[in-house]
């Protein structure tokens, strides 16, 4: 009996040491549990403080800087990119900070008996922005004048931060460090930027557009001169001008097609109908009439302003017929935009001057 109970008890003994042991090895595991989810949960607000100043930096975007904030890259000619790369920064830190604020300070952000405490970000500086470059796969493949293949499509930001784990039974900081969180901005204001700021470059001056605009007037104007020629009731005028704002028209959506892999779907709309009223001579056509006699070519409406071109000397096939041959002379030839930007030239291009 007395054995028994000697048993019985050193058993209890283990059992109570065993399970302060546990006690133990759970209240670690508490710790770095706690510290795990916070890191990621402040990695999760560093995507949205991202996402919320790309979405201001689109809405209201610097075109001219302040010279006096805090922003300015400095330097004789200031960088507006650069300015509202660090405008972003601000932003993210503002959010941020707002965020720690009202989540990780004061013991607020609580686990299992631990609290974890995070210091606000004391400058905006701190805060990394790496651009992420990626390739855009176009269906359109232009033949002269591609335009980039790769562009700034993300941005990956990192923040440091100073971040401390409180035992609340003692109030005592059991563990300090510092860490940098950081993770990928899901929203591609980069690319869409990127893109826009290429089609811009080649709108002016003596790129794409130009040539595109010079290629399908060149087409024009040799065929309507031919016709002119050849036909007793050939086109009176060999430029019309109205006819000319249908090739400027169309290179323009044929550029942001190249450029974006797209285009303005209201803007392709608009084009038919000017198109259609152009070549039919109707002053007012009705969107609706328009839309329901329209073709479509895999569910998309087909612009082609060397057909418009070709419609509007009133002999289709002839037409198309000169313009073809009036297109592969002219290649041979050296293209305008070489011409206009050969700085062998005495004084040098006219269009630079």
């Amino acid at each position: 009996m007395l054995i028994s109970t000697a048993t019985s008890l050193h058993l209890s003994q283990m059992d109570a040491r065993m399970a302060s042991s546990m006690t133990k090895d759970t209240d670690i595991n508490a710790a770095d549990t706690a510290l795990l989810y916070a890191r990621a949960d402040l990695a999760r607000i560093v995507n949205y403080a991202g996402m919320e100043a790309l979405k201001q930096m689109g809405e209201t975007p610097v075109i001219a800087l302040d010279p006096n904030s805090q922003y300015n890259p400095g330097g004789e000619t200031p960088d507006v990119a650069e300015f509202n790369f660090n405008w972003a920064k601000g932003m993210m830190t503002h959010t941020m900070n707002q965020y720690i604020e009202s989540n990780y300070m004061y013991d607020r952000y609580q686990y299992r008996g631990y609290a974890v405490n995070v210091e606000p970000i004391t400058s905006w500086n701190t805060t990394d922005i790496i651009p992420i470059y990626m390739a855009l796969d176009r269906d359109l493949d232009p033949p002269l004048l591609a335009p980039n293949e790769a562009y700034q499509t993300y941005w990956k930001a990192t923040v440091p931060l100073t971040i401390s784990i409180v035992d609340l039974a003692s109030g005592d900081t059991i563990d300090e460090q510092d860490i940098i969180v950081g993770n990928l901005i899901l929203a591609r204001y980069p690319l869409l930027e990127s893109l826009t700021n290429e089609y811009e470059t080649r709108l002016n001056g003596a790129d794409a557009v130009m040539t595109e605009t010079t290629a399908f007037a060149m087409g024009y104007t040799w065929t309507r001169g031919y016709l002119q020629y050849y036909k007793p009731k050939g086109p009176k005028n060999i430029v019309d001008n109205e006819h000319l704002s249908l090739i400027v028209n169309g290179a323009l959506l044929l550029d942001q097609g190249f450029v974006f892999n797209s285009a303005d779907s209201a803007s392709i709309i608009e084009y038919g109908m000017q198109t259609k009223r152009t070549l039919e001579g109707k002053k007012e056509l009705d969107m609706a009439e328009f839309l329901s006699s329209a073709e479509l070519v895999n569910g998309s409406y087909q612009v082609d302003p060397n057909a418009d071109a070709a419609m509007s000397t009133g002999d289709f096939f002839n037409a198309t017929e000169v313009m073809d041959a009036a297109l592969h002379l002219d290649y041979n030839a050296t293209p305008i935009t070489d011409f206009l930007n050969n700085d062998s030239l005495p004084d040098g291009s006219a269009v630079r001057g």
